[in-house]
């Protein structure tokens, strides 16, 4: 079996927030510090760092999010794209 480096690719409006790290091992979640706040209008984008990953989230213009604050991300997991880091081929889920 061939091993492959994959990029994964997932929108900001499916990007979950929480303020804080949901307790439990299987949350799904992954803690972050929120590094901007981008209102436009209807949206606001919320910038997050978790490590040296970046992450854009879609939410809500009322959201409390502010710079330097601690927030977790997880992902709608049906929503996510995978591609293959070297091509950037789509790695398409089969449909069952």
């Amino acid at each position: 079996m061939r091993s492959v480096s994959v990029q994964l690719g997932v929108r900001p409006e499916h990007v979950r927030l929480s303020a804080a790290l949901p307790e439990g091992e299987d949350s799904g979640y992954t803690a972050a510090v929120v590094q901007m706040k981008e209102e436009t209008g209807a949206d606001s984008y919320v910038y997050l760092l978790a490590g040296d990953t970046r992450v854009i989230a879609r939410t809500d213009p009322e959201s409390a999010y502010q710079p330097e604050e601690q927030a977790a991300f997880g992902f709608q997991m049906d929503k996510i794209h995978l591609f293959d880091e070297s091509s950037g081929v789509s790695l398409r889920r089969e449909q069952a």
